[in-house]
């Protein structure tokens, strides 16, 4: 695990803090020293001498540009999402099935979006609002590592404890299975896999490294009494994206593959209508 936990430490710093100064101070050091060799004269010469303090100057300020963009694109959209809001004033009950990393919830656009719904749940008293959480395989181990995910795992099990939430998960291969009755073609519809890849390379995948797609799956499930209304949303950057099914008759693929897929999973985790404690997040520490 501590081996896990510095390899996926370094993936995250690795752009910024190695292969991108890397690439940029080489990049300098070639050039200047073709140009020093094809020209003759002081300027070039002491171009070459001074290519690695250039190298480490261009360097910082393309670093600076990326992370500047990266931390300044939060913008001055509304955070909160009047679709969803909107959709919630009548519902009966929430089911969310959500791939987001754990420690993304803890960011404000997720904490927002969490706070809408326990909003209806506070106006509705007999509201139900559960969670389902679903990981990819490297997600999945993610959550027994103090550094890496375990802290906002816990945080995320003690906020929904708190507000009275019902928080459960499937594990990878769970899923895996779950997506095993859903055919291809179905998995598109609803943007599991890419719409792009071939069938016959899916097919021909095994079966084991199909928990890759897993992060690409988060779907609100509304609930008005016995009727659910299906509401597919990502997060994009550092907001949490909405999506809609507008059309039952066009949409009529999507909406039959997710009723398919949120019956098969709810007979995973609840059992006649309560939450299964093998599948209780709330009880994985």
């Amino acid at each position: 695990m501590f081996l896990r936990t510095i390899r996926k430490i370094f993936q995250r710093h690795a752009m910024y803090d190695l292969i991108f100064p890397l690439v940029v101070g080489l990049g300098i050091e070639f050039g200047t020293h073709r140009l020093a060799e094809t020209h003759e004269g002081i300027f070039w010469t002491s171009l070459s001498l001074v290519a690695p303090l250039l190298g480490i100057v261009l360097t910082y300020l393309a670093v600076m540009f990326f992370v500047f963009r990266s931390e300044t694109q939060i913008g001055l959209r509304r955070i909160t999402s009047t679709k969803l809001e909107a959709t919630l004033k009548e519902a009966t009950g929430y089911l969310g099935v959500a791939a987001i990393d754990v420690r993304e919830w803890s960011e404000p656009s997720p904490q927002v979006f969490l706070a809408t719904i326990l909003k209806r749940k506070i106006e509705k008293p007999d509201f139900v609002y559960n969670r389902i959480l679903v990981f990819s395989k490297s997600g999945f181990k993610d959550l027994d590592s103090q550094y890496l995910n375990a802290y906002f795992a816990k945080a995320l099990i003690e906020q929904h404890k708190a507000l009275d939430i019902g928080l459960a998960y499937l594990r990878p291969e769970e899923l895996t299975e779950v997506m095993t009755q859903i055919t291809i073609e179905e998995a598109k519809a609803i943007g599991y896999y890419p719409s792009w890849m071939p069938d016959l390379l899916l097919k021909a995948t095994p079966l084991s490294w199909h928990n890759i797609w897993h992060r690409r799956l988060a779907l609100s499930v509304v609930q008005y009494g016995n009727n659910d209304r299906f509401m597919p949303f990502s997060k994009n950057g550092i907001n949490i994206d909405i999506g809609e099914i507008k059309d039952k008759t066009t949409d009529a693929a999507r909406i039959n593959t997710y009723q398919k897929l949120v019956a098969e999973i709810r007979s995973r985790v609840f059992k006649q209508g309560v939450l299964d404690p093998d599948h209780d997040f709330t009880k994985y520490y």
